[in-house]
C-alpha cells in the first residue's frame, strides 16, 4: 500500500519537474527523460516506505527509549518527504506560470493554465495532508512521552 502511495507521489514530483523542464525547452522529447522518471519513482518507492511510518505502530505495550527514537526518525523523515514535495510543487508552479509571460502565449492560456496547476495541486496536497498531520502528531506525541 505505501509503496504505491510514494510512487504516485514520486510521479508527482516528476510531473512538477517536467512542467518546469518543458517550460524551458519546449522542443525536446519528453520521452527521453521519462525512463529516468519511472527509475526514480520505483527506487523512491520501494526504498522510502521502509524510512517512514507504517501500519500498526500503536500497540498497548509501553514504547522503549530506541522505540520511540526511531518512531520520531521516521515521522521526521515523513514530514521532511511531503514538505519537499509542497516546496518543489509550489515552486515549479510559479516558474512555470513566470516562464508563460514569454511573447507568443496568449493571456487567455495563461489564466487556463494558472488555474488547471492551482487546483491540481491543493487536490494533491489536500489528499497527503492526513499523512502529513499523522506524523506531525507522531513526531510530537513520541516527544512529549518520556
Amino acid at each position: 500500500m505505501q509503496a504505491s502511495m510514494f510512487f504516485s507521489l514520486s510521479l508527482n514530483f516528476a510531473l512538477c519537474l517536467e512542467i518546469t523542464l518543458t517550460m524551458k525547452n519546449p522542443f525536446y522529447p519528453a520521452e527521453r527523460r521519462m525512463k529516468f522518471y519511472l527509475v526514480g519513482a520505483l527506487l523512491s518507492a520501494l526504498t522510502i516506505p521502509m524510512l517512514t511510518l507504517e501500519k500498526g505502530l500503536f500497540t498497548e505495550k509501553p514504547i522503549l527509549e530506541m522505540q520511540r527514537k526511531l518512531l520520531q526518525l521516521r515521522a521526521f523523515f515523513g514530514v521532511l518527504i511531503m514538505s519537499i514535495f509542497v516546496f518543489v510543487a509550489i515552486s515549479s508552479s510559479v516558474m512555470a506560470i513566470r516562464l508563460t509571460t514569454r511573447p507568443g502565449i496568449s493571456s487567455e492560456l495563461r489564466k487556463s493554465f494558472a488555474i488547471k496547476q492551482a487546483i491540481y495541486l491543493s487536490i494533491y496536497t489536500l489528499s497527503w495532508v492526513c499523512y502529513f498531520e499523522f506524523n506531525l502528531y507522531v513526531l510530537f506525541l513520541t516527544t512529549a512521552i518520556k
